[in-house]
């Protein structure tokens, strides 16, 4: 986003009150310092790519410490496009081993192990699916907690070497 796109926002947000709030999409932690350093307006969400190939933690821990909240996209790795990135002996993140022996722990699917990884970490996310009882399964990851050594097995899975799903266009 430019400053004249933020200008724009920050426009419809203080004079036509057209607005509650303000987010943005994949803006690093160098974007949300400009912002501030500029004495803009300080974003409600930041909508980024997240998942257990792909966790930018310092990026979270300074969204969190300004109250921005993060909207993980991407958060099962997108299994359609991602079956043909990670290739090799790199699975899926539905039918990563870890997931599946969690999946068998809580009698849950890898998708709602991943997704309550998420949330457990304060992130909201937002899973893409057509299938009604892929949506139905999605909500049900609030009846049970991962531990601390899940939360520790999810997060130290061994990453890919092209992790990222969706690719900024200056990259």
């Amino acid at each position: 986003m430019s400053s004249r796109d933020m200008e724009s926002n920050e426009y419809i947000f203080t004079t036509l009150k057209g607005a509650k709030a303000i987010g943005v999409s994949n803006f690093e932690k160098s974007d949300l310092e400009d912002i501030i350093e500029l004495g803009g307006l300080i974003p409600a969400v930041n909508q980024l790519e997240f998942h257990g190939y792909w966790h930018e933690y310092d990026l979270i821990e300074f969204c969190q410490s300004m109250n921005i909240t993060v909207n993980s996209y991407a958060p099962l790795g997108t299994p359609d496009v991602s079956q043909g990135a990670w290739i090799g002996s790199t699975p899926i993140l539905t039918q990563h081993p870890v997931a599946i022996d969690k999946g068998n722990k809580f009698n849950k699917s890898p998708s709602q192990i991943w997704l309550r990884w998420i949330i457990q970490q304060g992130l909201v996310t937002n899973p893409r699916s057509w299938d009604m009882s892929h949506i139905k399964e999605n909500l049900q990851v609030f009846d049970f907690e991962l531990s601390q050594e899940d939360m520790l097995d999810l997060a130290s899975i061994a990453v890919p070497a092209d992790p990222k799903i969706c690719h900024y266009p200056n990259q």
